[in-house]
């Protein structure tokens, strides 16, 4: 399976193929590294559109220090 037969297959819906990209790392037993970019993943959507790329990493990097 490629990049685009999953895009296609989920209609390109971002937050779809972000969550299959995380159960799949999560399959493969990549916890801590599915919650490290899951978080990153929520922030971002959190943030603006208008906001500034800048405000984009401030917010990625307070959600990381949040991880427990």
């Amino acid at each position: 399976m490629n990049a685009q037969t999953i895009s296609t297959a989920l209609q390109y819906d971002g937050n779809a193929i972000a969550q299959v990209f995380f159960d799949a790392l999560t399959d493969a037993n990549f916890h801590q590294e599915t919650r490290v970019l899951h978080a990153a993943w929520e922030a971002m959507q959190c943030t603006s559109g208008s906001s500034s790329n800048a405000q984009k990493i401030d917010n990625i990097i307070s959600a990381l220090r949040a991880i427990k």
